[in-house]
């Protein structure tokens, strides 16, 4: 097993050597030594270290906390720094360099080993944490619809190019200023100023709709009409941290098509739902801020306690819900196909719980024997998404959602009573829900959902709506039975 090698920053030759001789004792490789900043760059440079002990205070130029904020922003290798000074002034510096901990002098071996061992096994986990976030930036980035993330105090922390080019700011300008001085809407009827809209989401934790007939001005002046949804953004715990405006221009012909502004508005709140879950993700597995030099039990000092581990399967959900995003803010108009019907639901599972909401749960069950259908893949998941959505609006005080696939005979006298289809074999997914409060649904799938039924009906199939007052409400999507891919 290789040794880490480390790198010593210490302008005190006794000290740096005594140092040095503690390392090699405790198994590691030292593979040189710096006695000033810029030295350390250049060592670091040559040597490639796996971890720099970097003394805080160091002659020349250049001490170590700009040494480390060099090494961090160009080469990504973590540092722990050695320091006898503790004061608040240092520390605030220190902190904006990001360290992986600090050692306390003088120091023993106990608290030397365990805060390079804390580094080590820190960095790649938070080099992960990184690289997820920057899937996700880059993910909300390519939205076709614009997007706004905000804090708990309603200011801006992040816009997607979309939200850049509609409101006129970009992300360094926008960032840190409320939200209401960045998405500025009127109302188009009356020409007033609208509430910014994140206070309320903040307050009550709930998803709003900007409104219906709303226009928004950019920093330039411009008036676009637009449509969209706040939702709330939560932490592990549930609590509300902030809000997400989805939003996107109208275009003329949408104001005349209701049915195609009514299953946009279903396609962007599932979008604000799967937004606000990726956000919820990355926080569960985001390390706590890097804090200041503290005693540990047992005399220890210096290295904070040990961040748990993110688990993989939090990175598989993530890499899922980012390829969702991308999918259902593409537009994508794929080529229909024959797809494996029990896949493409599994596939689908680790974002359904964030679409269903809290209190909702989600269950998928496979027919007995594979399933497949000849559909479009990513209009499909849409609609599944969308429905699940739906669905869940119906449990108000949470309940049960169940997605059931299977291959089933419509008979000529149901399938001519309920569908646009012809008797035949079928690909089925079913989507039912139930709870103890359920809100009634309408008397058919065109008063509903009439874009989901066009969704549907454009790849050879059919929804049925089938409702039993109080018990359960179901979604039967039937498709054209296709033989295996």
């Amino acid at each position: 097993m290789r040794k880490p090698k480390i790198l010593v920053v210490e302008d005190e030759r006794v000290v740096a050597a005594d140092i040095e001789e503690s390392l090699r004792k405790l198994g590691y490789h030292v593979v040189g030594a710096a006695a000033s900043g810029v030295g350390a760059i250049r060592r670091a440079v040559e040597t490639e270290p796996d971890l720099v002990l970097m003394d805080i205070k160091l002659k020349g130029r250049m001490d170590g906390i700009d040494a480390a904020q060099e090494l961090h922003e160009r080469l990504g290798i973590p540092v722990v720094f050695l320091t006898a000074y503790a004061d608040d002034s240092i520390l605030a510096r220190a902190k904006r360099s990001s360290p992986s901990g600090y050692v306390l002098k003088p120091f023993d071996d106990r608290s030397l080993r365990s805060a390079v061992e804390i580094a080590l096994d820190r960095h790649p986990r938070e080099r992960r944490l990184r690289e997820s976030e920057h899937r996700l930036a880059t993910a909300l980035g390519s939205f076709q619809d614009a997007v706004v993330l905000t804090g708990a105090d309603a200011r801006v922390a992040f816009l997607n190019r979309a939200a850049e080019r509609l409101t006129g700011w970009d992300r360094a300008q926008a960032c840190g200023h409320p939200a209401g001085d960045v998405i500025v809407l009127l109302d188009r009827r009356t020409g007033s100023l609208k509430p910014d809209p994140a206070w309320r989401v903040l307050r009550e934790g709930r998803s709003v709709g900007i409104g219906d007939d709303v226009l928004l001005v950019s920093r330039h002046g411009t008036e676009s009409p637009v449509e969209g949804a706040v939702s709330p953004l939560r932490d592990e715990e549930g609590e509300v941290v902030g809000a997400a405006f989805v939003f996107r221009a109208r275009r003329l012909e949408e104001h005349a098509g209701w049915a195609v502004t009514h299953g946009l508005h279903h396609r962007l709140e599932t979008l604000e739902r799967l937004a606000s879950g990726a956000a919820d993700l990355l926080a569960s597995v985001s390390p706590a801020s890097g804090e200041g030099p503290a005693e540990s039990e047992g005399g220890c000092a210096g290295a904070t306690a040990p961040q748990p581990d993110p688990a993989e399967e939090t990175m598989k959900r993530l890499k899922v819900l980012v390829e969702k995003i991308r999918v259902l803010a593409s537009h994508s108009a794929d080529r229909p196909r024959t797809v494996a019907l029990d896949q493409l639901v599994q596939d689908l599972a680790p974002v359904l719980p964030l679409v269903a909401g809290q209190g909702v749960y989600v269950e998928t069950l496979a027919a007995k024997k594979p399933v497949h259908a000849v559909a479009r893949p990513a209009a499909l998941e849409q609609a599944i998404l969308d429905l699940v959505l739906l669905s869940s609006r119906r449990l108000p005080f949470g309940g049960r959602i169940e997605i059931e696939t299977d291959e089933v005979e419509l008979l000529t006298e149901y399938a001519r009573a309920h569908t646009r289809l012809e008797a035949g074999v079928y690909a089925l997914v079913s989507i039912s829900s139930a709870g103890n409060v359920m809100i009634p649904p309408p008397n058919s799938v065109e008063e509903d959902c009439p874009a989901l039924g066009e969704i549907v009906r454009a790849m050879g199939g059919d929804i049925v709506l089938r409702a039993e007052p109080g018990r359960v409400t179901a979604y039967d999507v039937y498709l054209a039975a296709g033989p295996p891919a």
